[in-house]
């Protein structure tokens, strides 16, 4: 018998009462309306119709008549649904929305400790990655899409949620990007919903079994299981194999058996299969939580304690569990399957254990593994870099945008790619103005036109008819073009760098770019106006002039 990790017993946890139906006396009241396969809509009857009776035709139940405007409120069946529309009593449907104050949209602590909105900042969204939650089904809910889902169970064709387990897990993940309630770590990722468990959260191996071979059949990338139980089965392992043998990354919750001493081996299974990543929990201090389970197979952490997410009904609550760490990993997956679609799933564990922020004893360790997962950066040499805010603004306006999935931000600037930044970061376009001409810079180079254009406003004019393409770009060249482009000036002018004189041909544009808070030295009273400037450096001095950039 498979279950969802049972949730630790916190005080400060939020947790629904979740009211299941007696089914003998189910059978023996024959007017029990089944209400898990109702929905509530509002129907607008034509003239000359009466609301309630056509609603008791459909087997529905009546909860509001407005005689006036000849309306009903009404729970009505999900499969009648379709027939009442085109009902020619009906003149219109649509369903009875909850309506409530609701605050704007929160970014959790737990997003924030995996690095969740840098990544998103980047934009890495998990866009078209494929995850199917193997769960107890997912329920309808405003910020929480689902693709495409199926049942395993045995009591219901239907994968929608009647325990909130499932949904709750599936928040974490891709709850949307909007106005409103929790952003997921991949918000733009597809999920699929596999319910194989129960309203109490308990499921056969044999549905779990059924769900990850359903996720082969449709070609999902990512399996999340946040589910466990204490006894292998040669069957799981088989058909987990089956789903690596198809680069499908399988992540699994190892369990909420875990104790104060934590010295115990009681990872539970399928995260303790060597196929399938074991995650932890920890809480907002990135302390191991006391009740998740410890032992050689954790091989990564993640926040675990009073997580808010999505629920049933189409609300929110806070729970706790290895359950609620294992999507944060199923997530932060997506944006590295997104960034690099050809990984193989060896290459996506290694990434994230690489990228991991290594917790308690150094190296992997039985209770956080390699340690707390951080999603990764649109670019790959960036992450603990001092100028990743910079970059990744820089980034997101579309004036530096690297090459093949890196920054470079330790390279020199040259100065054919300055051109090409100043010409995105200020919008130029060609001029009537004649052009420059270059001698080597020949019509068919392939920065011909923005060489063109930067000259052309008299940002760049080379030397001696030559434009240099692959020299450096110096500091103060790069202070000078920002001057030329922005047409600042100031009257008042301090001057802190011992290494800039006024008689420069550069005084006064570092003067009017030191002043407006733009540049800073390399050093306290150095500019260096002759070394080359960075790719990192540039990304700053942009970020700082922005606000003056129209």
């Amino acid at each position: 018998m498979y279950q969802h990790t049972p949730e630790s017993n916190n005080d400060d946890t939020n947790y629904q009462n979740i009211n299941t139906t007696d089914n003998t006396q189910q059978d023996s009241t024959n007017n029990l309306i089944d209400m898990e396969n109702m929905l509530r809509v509002i129907i607008l009857i034509k003239k000359g119709y009466h609301p309630d009776s056509l609603v008791e035709v459909y087997g529905g139940q009546v909860e509001h008549l407005y005689e006036e405007m000849n309306m009903v409120a009404a729970y009505v069946p999900r499969d009648k649904l379709s027939e009442i529309r085109l009902d020619e009593r009906v003149d219109y449907l649509e369903y009875d929305k909850i309506v409530e104050v609701k605050p704007q949209q929160t970014v959790e602590w737990s997003n924030v400790s995996v690095q969740a909105p840098r990544a998103l900042q980047s934009n890495l969204t998990g866009r078209n990655i494929k995850i199917s939650v193997i769960d107890s089904g997912i329920a309808e809910h405003e910020d929480l899409p689902i693709a495409k889902g199926v049942s395993m169970v045995d009591y219901t064709t239907s994968y929608y949620d009647d325990n909130g387990h499932g949904t709750h897990v599936a928040g974490i993940i891709g709850a949307r990007n909007n106005d409103v309630g929790i952003v997921g770590i991949a918000p733009e990722s597809v999920i699929y919903a596999v319910k194989v468990l129960d309203q109490d959260g308990l499921g056969y191996t044999s549905d779990v079994i059924a769900g990850i071979d359903w996720s082969i059949q449709n070609n999902v990338d990512i399996i999340n299981l946040s589910l466990g139980s204490e006894i292998s089965s040669r069957l799981m392992e088989s058909i987990v194999t089956k789903a690596t043998d198809q680069n499908i990354l399988l992540i699994a919750a190892t369990g909420n058996n875990g104790t104060i001493a934590g010295t115990e081996n009681n990872v539970s299974y399928p995260a303790r299969l060597p196929t399938v990543i074991g995650v932890g929990a920890t809480d907002k201090n990135n302390q191991r939580a006391s009740f998740s389970s410890t032992g050689e197979q954790v091989e990564l952490a993640a926040p675990g304690v009073n997580i808010l997410s999505t629920y049933l009904n189409n609300s929110y609550a806070k729970m706790s569990g290895t359950s609620s760490a294992s999507p944060f990993v199923a997530g932060i997956a997506a944006l590295l399957k997104q960034r690099d679609p050809n990984l193989t799933i060896s290459q996506l564990r290694t990434q994230l254990q690489n990228a991991s922020l290594d917790l308690g004893s150094p190296g992997r360790d039985p209770w956080y593994g390699y340690g707390l997962a951080q999603a990764p950066l649109i670019f790959k040499d960036i992450n603990r870099h001092p100028a990743t805010e910079e970059i990744l603004f820089i980034q997101n306006k579309g004036w530096m945008i690297g090459s093949n999935g890196y920054f470079l931000p330790e390279q020199n600037l040259t100065r054919v790619h300055a051109a090409l930044i100043f010409v995105r970061v200020f919008g130029l376009e060609e001029t009537d103005d004649p052009a420059v001409k270059f001698a080597d810079i020949p019509t068919n180079h392939e920065y011909a036109r923005e060489i063109k254009i930067i000259s052309q406003h008299g940002i760049m004019t080379g030397s001696a008819g030559r434009f240099l393409p692959q020299n450096n770009l110096t500091r103060e060249q790069m202070v000078a073009m920002l001057d030329r482009a922005m047409e600042i000036e100031i009257s008042q002018q301090s001057n802190p760098f011992e290494d800039v004189s006024e008689t420069s041909w550069s005084f006064d544009s570092i003067m009017t770019m030191y002043n407006l808070g733009i540049i800073k030295g390399v050093a306290p009273n150095r500019f260096a106006p002759g070394n080359p400037i960075t790719r990192a450096q540039i990304a700053r001095m942009l970020f700082r002039a922005a606000p003056h950039i129209h």
